[in-house]
C-alpha cells in the first residue's frame, strides 16, 4: 500500500528492565526510526516488564507500542523468553500486524529466525559478527552466511565492521547497513565553567571496533574549558 504505514517489529534479547548498552540499543533505534513518518513500531519485550527504566522513554515516542509478554503469555521465566519463545511470540503478533521488516539482534537470534520460513526475507539481522565468537570458525561462517542469504539486510556498527564483515560473508555484500552505537552529538561546547564536576564510568565492551575513544571524548569538557573544581584541559585525550 503505497503511502501507508509501515509496520515494523523490533527485538533485542536484553532485559530492558536493567539499563544496559543492549536495552539502550533498543531505545536508540527506536528513536532513529521516528526520522520515517510511515513506520508504526512493534516493540515485544524479552523480559516481564517491572521497571519503566527503558520502556517508559519507548512509551513516549509516536508510533512505538511496547509488547509485554507477559499480556500474552500464560508464563515468562524469571530470566525472560527463551529465543525460540520470543520468535513464537513475534510470529503470533505478525499473524495480526503484517511486519514490513523485523529487526533482530544478536547472532543466536537471527539464525534461529532465518529457520522459520514466516520470517525469511523480512529480516534486518543486527550484530551478527559477534567479537567473542570465532569469525575464521568454518561452521560459524557457513552460519552467518545462511543468515546474509536468508536476510534482507544486515545491520552493522561502523564502516570497519562492514568491510570485515564483507570481507568474511561474500553474501553480505550490497546488503549492509550501518547503525553506529548512539554517542551524542559533538557540538559546540560549553563557553563557561561547568555546573558540575563531571564523571565518566564505562562499563561496555573493549574492542577494536567499538568507538570507546570517541565516546569517551564525547563526554569530556573541549579544549580550554575548566572544569569546575579542577584545572583547564589543554587537550580532550588527556
Amino acid at each position: 500500500m503505497t503511502g501507508g504505514p509501515l509496520a515494523v517489529c523490533l527485538y533485542s534479547p536484553a532485559n530492558l528492565n536493567r539499563m544496559s548498552g543492549s536495552s539502550i540499543w533498543v531505545q536508540a533505534v527506536a528513536e532513529a526510526l521516528q526520522a520515517g513518518p510511515r513506520v508504526h513500531l512493534t516493540v515485544p519485550s524479552h523480559s516481564a516488564e517491572r521497571r519503566g527504566l527503558v520502556t517508559d522513554a519507548l512509551r513516549a515516542l509516536e508510533r512505538v507500542e511496547v509488547i509485554d509478554p507477559h499480556d500474552l503469555r500464560r508464563y515468562v521465566p524469571p530470566g525472560g523468553l527463551s529465543t525460540e519463545e520470543a520468535l513464537d511470540l513475534i510470529e503470533r503478533l505478525d499473524a495480526t500486524r503484517h511486519f514490513e521488516a523485523f529487526i533482530l539482534r544478536s547472532f543466536t537470534t537471527c539464525l534461529a529466525a532465518i529457520r522459520r520460513p514466516r520470517l525469511r526475507g523480512r529480516l534486518w539481522s543486527c550484530y551478527i559478527l559477534e567479537p567473542e565468537r570465532d569469525g575464521e570458525d568454518p561452521r560459524h561462517l557457513a552460519e552467518m552466511t545462511a543468515i546474509a542469504d536468508a536476510s534482507r539486510y544486515l545491520v552493522v556498527q561502523s564502516e570497519e565492521m562492514r568491510a570485515l564483515l564483507e570481507a568474511l560473508l561474500p553474501a553480505a555484500r550490497g546488503k549492509t547497513i550501518i547503525l553506529p552505537p548512539a554517542i551524542p552529538p559533538q557540538g559546540d561546547g560549553p563557553t563557561g565553567p561547568a555546573p558540575f564536576v563531571r564523571r565518566l564510568l564505562y562499563a561496555g565492551k573493549f574492542h577494536p571496533f567499538y568507538p570507546v575513544g570517541r565516546i569517551i571524548q564525547a563526554r569530556l569538557p573541549r579544549p580550554g574549558v575548566p572544569r569546575r573544581g579542577g584545572p583547564v584541559l589543554p587537550s580532550a585525550r588527556q
